[in-house]
């Protein structure tokens, strides 16, 4: 497998590990993709372009994913904040109640 294959597997374990919401785990994919590209030459040769363009693919997901799991985390924050501005003015509902 050349360094470009790699990529688009690296790429795949990214949107694995977003998917999964596994974020501590992607710093070291991170460093993995550091070192391949350190090793690759600053023009790519014609044969890794559908390499490239499949990894560019692959992260276009990753990022799509890592931003609705953002946007679903502040939305969970802001709940949390209201929740706790009404316990703290004493008006927000019993947990158990279904009212």
């Amino acid at each position: 497998m050349n360094a470009y294959e790699n990529l688009v597997v690296l790429a795949l374990r990214e949107l694995e590990l977003v998917q999964e919401g596994r974020w501590d785990e992607l710093a070291q994919l991170d460093d993995q993709r550091h070192t391949i590209v350190e090793g690759l030459p600053a023009v790519p040769p014609p044969e890794a372009r559908q390499h490239l363009l499949e990894a560019e693919r692959i992260v276009s997901r990753s990022i799509q994913a890592s931003a609705l799991a953002l946007a679903d985390t502040r939305a969970r924050l802001a709940q949390l904040r209201s929740r706790r501005r009404k316990l703290a003015a004493g008006t927000a509902p019993a947990l158990n109640s279904h009212a």
